[in-house]
């Protein structure tokens, strides 16, 4: 059967009446979503092309990557400690899966889990962020998990020192160290 490519107002019409409810349901979200796009595109500075690109392209990988709110980290708790417990309490991921996750010893993820909640008894106040995580970025070896999130907004995102040290709750000068640190193991 031959896909027709254009039609005039008539079969237009024609066509429009043949579909199912939920057809008609699909097309009129489809429009919605290409008046967004629009949107998108031009707030963002990309072409339509590049956005459907990423929406064919990247969109199945990113979408099924686990994003960790910015908010989470705090100056009494490590980065990794921080992972750890947003994973287990917020997620309600397992420890075998954090370990897997993150690459690390599920015993280290279990002490981890324990020291956080020493050092921090009381959930995780998530507040909504213009700016998330991938949690992938902290399987990266040699990497610490702080050299890898500071690596991540320094050379992916472009922040300066200053911003990531208020981000992360943190000193200018650590975040200096750490991304040279981690500059001398990725040689």
């Amino acid at each position: 059967m031959k896909k027709k490519e254009a039609m005039n107002e008539q079969d237009a019409q024609v066509f429009y009446s043949k579909l199912s409810q939920k057809e008609r349901e699909i097309i009129i979200n489809f429009s919605q979503a290409k008046e967004a796009l629009q949107e998108i595109s031009n707030k963002q500075s990309i072409t339509q092309e590049a956005l459907f690109s990423f929406i064919l392209t990247h969109l199945p990988k990113i979408k099924n990557e686990i994003f960790l709110p910015i908010s989470i980290f705090s100056t009494s708790l490590t980065t990794l400690e921080s992972i750890v417990k947003y994973l287990k309490e917020e997620k309600k991921f397992s420890l075998h899966l954090i370990a897997m996750h993150i690459g690390r010893d599920e015993r280290n993820v279990w002490n981890m889990h324990r020291n956080a909640n020493k050092k921090h008894p009381q959930k995780f106040i998530i507040v909504q962020a213009n700016l998330i995580i991938p949690l992938s970025i902290f399987s990266q070896k040699p990497l610490s998990a702080q050299e890898s999130i500071v690596t991540y907004l320094k050379d992916k995102l472009h922040y300066s020192y200053h911003a990531i040290a208020i981000l992360l709750k943190r000193n200018d000068r650590t975040i200096w160290t750490v991304y040279h640190r981690s500059g001398k193991k990725n040689e």
